[in-house]
């Protein structure tokens, strides 16, 4: 694996103050996608577990971390990083005006661990057009 991040450079308005000049920012560009396929193969490539097993662990920890998180826990996978839940809402005057038809959107958030920190930080920077 060569560790190379490969951004470009785009301009960025201000949409509040439109007319004045931009500011140029990086933006990373993906080499492609890694796939359930893709990384079943990586995994098998890497031990001695068949695909068929992977397969079953993979489909099997996509629906009990989807429980988990729907259920409100927060999914630590580890040293890599950790899954939980988050939501925006309107605002209320009072609490007990709120409920839950003023909840907008839910997203799940991933915090990184140390694993993927520590290769974050052996990135090194590529720039293209």
């Amino acid at each position: 694996m060569d560790n190379n991040l490969y951004y470009s450079v785009a301009e960025k308005k201000d949409p509040r103050n439109p007319e004045q000049e931009g500011l140029y920012y990086a933006h990373v560009r993906s080499k492609g996608v890694l796939d359930t396929k893709g990384l079943i193969d990586r995994i098998r490539n890497r031990g001695t577990v068949g695909s068929p097993d992977i397969v079953a662990v993979l489909i099997t920890m996509e629906d009990i971390v989807t429980e988990a998180l729907c259920n409100g826990e927060i999914v630590r996978l580890g040293e890599l990083g950790s899954l939980s839940l988050s939501v925006s809402s309107t605002g209320c005057r009072s609490k007990e005006d709120f409920d839950s038809k003023h909840i907008t959107k839910v997203r799940a958030i991933f915090k990184e661990g140390r694993t993927l920190r520590c290769g974050m930080a052996s990135v090194h920077f590529k720039k293209v057009e």
